[in-house]
């Protein structure tokens, strides 16, 4: 057959037919997805009119939960203005709590009667592993009445009687109740308020065989321990004193400063951690936020949060001497002077991460702690999410002496203020006067340093302090276990964290080895820290870090990381593989 022109075209067509037939369907196709495009589109925009409604009522709602929060929150507080919370009562059954918060008062100089009590009750513990038996809530019938118990709270060393008078009531109690642990425990716990540790640990054994694996029995023995060896070292030390030596408080040391152009990370870990030496880091804060923070643009940033405040009390058990005072706007507490009345308060040690992320993302943190190995544990555990914290305070407040907690080294960069700071060696301890918190393991002490009586602690003469002023945009360096006391000389606002690196690897396993006994969140922090198989490695070359960048554990390089003496620190201190 000849290919003529027609005989081309016949073929064309029928090759190209089907295609034909599928572009229709395509086309008719198109035609019904464009129609549903366009009343998706319809739809959109109703949902989005939608959207925005609900968003409004939101609004609304969340406006007025926070009324009704701060008016809840207000009555809260009115109602417990009339209250006062006694601790440390071991709980008896058939008790009249209103007759002991009466022995009490009585005991500090107050004549309370029954007429005085409205009510009183016991508060029951939030969880049953509760290390204390529960507080006993006393509410006044008249203000000054309560007002007048609380002011006399200082005076209780005369509640020495109370505690014997306690303590032979439960002896009386032994040969009926011979297999009871609980009245051994709280003999231990009655001697160990009077520092007679060598009793309270009698007691405590006794509890301990008779209740095998007891918490409560276990923590307090853990924690009389600790004491009976602070005590014997106290006492120690009072041995070698010459008699009839006048003895004056030592010239401190001036901390050394440096610049942080001529100081990498590997010699601060070097030069300052590793020999557990306080140094002052200049010209860094200036670089460790987008905008340079001050009291007032925290106020402008954060200024309708409502935060908890406490106040310095001289007699105080709690850590540091700072106790809970109440809860204010952070804007009213600013525009108050920082003050309620003529009673400076504290913001103190108020978590970003977990209370202002934002703002915490606008942090950079030094090359110095970024390795820090709380990080390197998997999301939830202890400490991780706590740090960097806010402190905002007014001129003349003071934080008592104290230890950090749970073996942490710590830095504080210091943006608006001076702040005076006198440290000890974590060697002078015992010359310190120390023992543990009424409810914790961390350390208080008896000496007062707004104040300091050689006379009456003669042993503060043999300490070696360090002092330096901090001023405005310098970070200090506070090693693991080192005593310090801190002056707010002008009204400051501060960034601090606790950390955990190689040179405070092995106090932070033996200080969480501890807390465990009675806190599972610790032990699974230190059964992770414990690991050999742990990432322990730092940089030489570490640079600062995004706080966002901070918080990402693994990061790309970490093979780069070239300081490691994880076997070391395993042989010295005898740790195994978990």
């Amino acid at each position: 057959m000849a290919l003529t022109r027609e005989v081309l075209e016949e073929l064309l067509d029928k090759k190209l037919a089907p295609l034909q037939a599928s572009l229709d369907f395509l086309n008719e196709k198109y035609d019904i997805i464009l129609k549903k495009v366009s009343d998706q589109e319809v739809k959109v925009k109703e949902l989005s009119k939608e959207n925005s409604r609900l968003l409004s009522e939101v609004g609304l709602l969340r406006s007025t939960l926070s009324n009704q929060g701060k008016w809840l929150n207000d009555l809260e507080q009115y109602g417990r203005r009339e209250c006062l919370e006694i601790r440390g009562i071991p709980e008896v059954k058939g008790e009249d709590t209103s007759q002991i918060a009466c022995q009490v008062a009585n005991l500090i100089g107050v004549k309370l009667s029954r007429q005085d009590i409205s009510t009183s009750h016991r508060i029951k513990p939030k969880n049953s592993t509760a290390k204390f038996p529960p507080s006993i809530i006393v509410k006044f019938t008249s203000r000054d009445k309560r007002d007048e118990t609380y002011k006399a709270r200082g005076r209780l060393p005369k509640a020495q009687d109370f505690l014997m008078d306690q303590i032979k009531q439960l002896k009386k109690n032994i040969p009926a109740n011979p297999s009871c642990a609980g009245i051994h425990l709280a003999l231990g716990s009655y001697y160990s308020k009077m520092r007679d540790y060598s009793k309270a640990l009698k007691y405590l054994e006794n509890a301990e065989k008779l209740d095998p694996g007891n918490k409560d029995i276990a923590w307090l023995k853990v924690k009389v321990l600790k004491d009976k060896l602070l005590q014997e070292q106290t006492e120690k030390c009072k041995g070698s004193l010459e008699k009839n030596k006048i003895t004056v408080m030592p010239k401190p040391i001036k901390v050394e400063r440096r610049h942080h152009t001529s100081l990498t990370a590997r010699e601060f870990l070097l030069t300052y951690a590793l020999t557990e030496t306080p140094v002052i880091i200049t010209g860094l804060v200036e670089h460790m936020t987008r905008d340079f923070w001050t009291i007032q643009y925290i106020k402008k940033r954060i200024g309708h949060m409502t935060v908890p405040l406490k106040k310095r009390v001289q007699q105080s058990c709690e850590w540091a001497k700072l106790e809970y005072a109440q809860d204010m706007k952070l804007a009213d507490f600013i525009d108050s002077n920082m003050r309620s009345g003529n009673e400076p308060l504290y913001l103190f040690d108020w978590s970003l991460p977990t209370h202002a992320p934002h703002l915490a993302k606008e942090l950079t943190i030094p090359r110095y702690f970024s390795g820090d190995f709380l990080q390197r544990t998997v999301d939830g555990s202890l400490y991780k999410d706590t740090w960097p914290s806010l402190f905002i305070a007014p001129a003349g407040l003071v934080s008592d002496l104290h230890v950090d907690g749970f073996g942490s080294n710590f830095w504080m960069a210091l943006f608006q203020g001076r702040k005076k700071w006198t440290f000890f060696n974590k060697s002078d301890l015992p010359l310190l006067y120390p023992h543990c918190d009424d409810q914790s393991l961390n350390i208080s002490f008896d000496v007062n340093l707004a104040n300091p009586d050689t006379k009456y602690f003669p042993l503060l003469a043999q300490t070696t302090p360090r002092q330096c002023i901090l001023e405005p945009g310098e970070l200090l360096f506070v090693p693991h276990g080192s005593p310090h006391f801190v002056e707010n000389l002008e009204d400051s606002l501060a960034v601090s964290a606790n950390f955990v690196d190689l040179s405070n690897h092995s106090a932070v396993l033996e200080e969480l080895g501890n807390m465990a006994i009675a806190d599972p969140q610790a032990e699974a922090l230190r059964a992770q820290l414990a690991r050999k198989d742990f990432p322990t490695r730092m940089w030489s070359e570490q640079n600062d870090v995004p706080f966002q960048d901070f918080k990402r554990w693994p990061p790309h390089n970490y093979n780069d990381f070239d300081i490691d003496f994880t076997g070391e620190v395993y042989e010295k201190y005898g740790f195994k593989d978990q």
